[in-house]
C-alpha cells in the first residue's frame, strides 16, 4: 500500500477469484424466447390486454402472467412493457402468422 499499489486480504481475494472464474449459466434466448406461453404472453400484451384479461384466455392465474411477464422482461433485458413491445416487432413476434391465426377473435373483440 506504501508503495501505491491495491492491497486486497485474503479473504477478499479470495472472495474476487471466486467470483470471477465462477461459471455463469447462461440462457438460450432464442430457445427460451420460442416458447408458446412466452410467445403467446408476448404477443397479448402488445395488444393490450391486461394481466387478467391474458390469464382467463390462457386458463392460468394472473400471478402466472405477472412471473411470464417478469421472465420475459429477464431475458430481453428491458425494463418495461415498451422495451417488450420494442422487442416483439423487431423479432417479428407480432408478424408471426401462428400467433395472428390463433388470437385473431379475441383480438378483434377488444378492439370494439
Amino acid at each position: 500500500m506504501h508503495a501505491g499499489r491495491k492491497f486486497f486480504s485474503n479473504d477478499i481475494a479470495n472472495i474476487l477469484a471466486i467470483r470471477a472464474t465462477a461459471v455463469k449459466k447462461k440462457v438460450d434466448l432464442p430457445e427460451e424466447m420460442n416458447k408458446d406461453r412466452i410467445q403467446d404472453v408476448l404477443y397479448l400484451l402488445c395488444h393490450e390486454f391486461s394481466n387478467a384479461q391474458i390469464s382467463k384466455m390462457l386458463c392460468l392465474s394472473t400471478r402466472t402472467i405477472e412471473y411470464y411477464r417478469k421472465k420475459i422482461s429477464i431475458l430481453i433485458n428491458t425494463k418495461n412493457t415498451a422495451g417488450m413491445i420494442r422487442y416483439a416487432i423487431e423479432s417479428g413476434i407480432l408478424d408471426n402468422q401462428q400467433l395472428i391465426d390463433k388470437w385473431k377473435k379475441q383480438i378483434k373483440k377488444n378492439t370494439k
